[in-house]
């Protein structure tokens, strides 16, 4: 499942046709709305609720890191569909930043219409490939 790319549904896709066309079970699958991800703290009470991180999550992009590589590590066939996702250029940043976290191939982009993703690195953007999720 896993790969240098990342899917995208039709807006608002249950889940479980999303599961269904992953060949995953529904209960592997975990919806994060990234509404109002403009502001970074609402972006880490979000994945933070949305992971069940517990009390001492460090609220930053490093402790995101280490969350995640612990949830990949106890669930490898995790899916995350991000939701909700703004127009503006902040909050695309972050949800980048969440699903290069993820791991390409595994997240799945509610709504989506471009054929890429810009995930920032230290000193350059990368274009990742956004392929569409057969679901019917």
């Amino acid at each position: 499942m896993s790969g240098e790319f990342f899917w995208s549904c039709a807006e608002n896709e249950p889940l479980g046709r999303v599961s269904r066309a992953l060949g995953v079970p529904e209960t592997f699958c975990i919806e994060v709305s990234t509404h109002g991800w403009e502001d970074e703290g609402r972006v880490m009470d979000e994945l933070a609720r949305a992971f069940s991180v517990s009390d001492s999550f460090g609220r930053n992009w490093d402790a995101v890191t280490d969350c995640l590589a612990e949830v990949r590590a106890s669930r490898p066939d995790l899916v995350v569909v991000f939701r909700d996702i703004p127009e503006s250029e902040a909050a695309r940043l972050n949800l980048a930043r969440a699903a290069q976290l993820v791991e390409p191939g595994t997240v799945v982009l509610d709504g989506w219409k471009k054929p890429g993703i810009e995930l920032p690195f230290v000193d350059a953007t990368r274009v990742v490939p956004v392929r569409i999720l057969k679901t019917s």
